[in-house]
């Protein structure tokens, strides 16, 4: 059986050339086993972003089950605040006559714009609370809407969500799963993980709940949570709260975060699920938030497109 090559040690696809149906424009980013590309419609010439897996041998399967995922989620998803899934080229027929295929596109909105994880961590851009708390509600306003879809994201991030002075776009649904379902195998990055996704326990919406609270905890301080470890856990491995000691609320370290978003944060990283707040909860005191904190702090700087080292695919 053939060994998994990253998508980084692959082929790429080169301008001009069609791939499902559309021609390729340029290479935007690869992720673990895909290539993503910009691309355009040959008849209509609308721009869309292509993520593109191929399999070559059993052990890549699953990267291609990934991708239908994606696609099973992301197409019942519309919301300004959720990119847009359009397609997914490789499958041959439909219901029991259909035939898997070996190399799959997926067909994404466009989106020209860096993630927070380039902007804040990287870049190292200040925004104000202000900023924060309305970027953090169009976040938890797409959360609710997926969640009513019946899924989970399982791997929000700073890296998942897209910001310019006209987006705020969550993305990547390769780990989404059915609410109450139970994967095969751990999903989420280390540092945002939920204590119950390495123990592969069922996947709820406080799993997402968590996630989350781990993002904002590290865009609003820079580091990573209390709750949540760097390095991937082992399946048998429980975070228990006399492990963390004890948390400094964020309040504490900027006086600048209003109280009630540092405590909304630490409710979110509650290591038991059944006690956190449900995404409907977080949102409306999000809203809550924003509508109090004065509106006069000075804007974030959008990144110029010359300084993005790349787009997120």
């Amino acid at each position: 059986m053939s060994e998994v090559v990253p998508a980084a040690k692959r082929d790429r696809r080169h301008p001009g050339e069609i791939l499902h149906s559309y021609r390729v424009r340029k290479w935007l980013g690869d992720g673990a086993f895909s290539v993503v590309y910009l691309v355009e419609d040959t008849k209509t010439h609308t721009q869309y972003a292509l993520k593109h897996v191929i399999s070559e041998g059993d052990k890549e399967d699953r990267y291609l089950d990934q991708l239908r995922m994606e696609w099973e989620a992301g197409r019942k998803f519309k919301h300004p605040h959720v990119r847009d899934i359009v397609d997914l080229r490789g499958d041959q027929g439909f219901g029991f006559m259909k035939k898997p295929g070996k190399d799959l596109g997926l067909i994404m909105e466009m989106i020209d714009a860096p993630s927070l994880e380039d902007i804040v961590l990287k870049d190292h851009i200040h925004f104000s609370v202000r900023e924060w708390i309305s970027i953090f509600r169009e976040v938890a306003s797409a959360f609710v809407h997926i969640h009513d879809k019946g899924f989970a994201h399982a791997d929000m991030k700073p890296n998942n969500i897209l910001w310019d002075k006209d987006h705020t776009k969550v993305i990547d649904f390769g780990q989404a799963w059915k609410i109450g379902g139970t994967k095969p195998r751990m999903s989420g990055t280390a540092g945002y993980v939920a204590p119950e996704q390495p123990l592969i326990q069922p996947i709820t919406a406080q799993t997402d709940v968590f996630n989350f609270g781990a993002t904002m905890y590290r865009l609003l301080r820079g580091k990573f949570a209390p709750q949540t470890t760097q390095r991937n856990y082992p399946r048998d491995f429980v975070l228990a709260e006399n492990t963390i000691g004890e948390v400094t609320p964020l309040s504490a370290w900027n006086a600048e975060i209003p109280e009630q978003l540092s405590d909304l944060v630490l409710n979110c990283l509650e290591l038991e699920p059944s006690r956190r707040k449900y995404m409907t909860y977080v949102l409306k005191q999000l809203e809550a938030l924003e509508a109090m904190t004065p509106a006069d702090a000075p804007a974030a700087r959008t990144v110029p497109s010359k300084e993005r080292k790349s787009l997120r695919a």
